[in-house]
């Protein structure tokens, strides 16, 4: 699939009822998807990148102690 398909399946998504009531939902999908596609997701889609850079955590954040990274996942899968 090529990069213009996934964003237009991307876009198709975050209007799906599920996602469009989560800005953390859209916000993570969209992040996880933007940094694959950049060839950056083995350096960059980690729990604390994804706080900080798609949910706007500060530094002080934790995914060992804060599993709110992880929850969304869960909701997402």
């Amino acid at each position: 699939m090529n990069q213009i398909a996934i964003r237009t399946e991307l876009v198709r998504i975050l209007k799906s009822r599920h996602i469009a009531k989560s800005h953390s939902l859209a916000s993570f999908l969209t992040y996880v998807v933007e940094e694959t596609l950049a060839g950056r997701a083995k350096k960059k889609v980690k729990a604390y990148t994804i706080a900080l850079e798609a949910l706007g955590k500060d530094e002080n954040f934790d995914p060992q102690n804060n599993s709110s990274v992880h929850m969304l996942v869960n909701r997402l899968c």
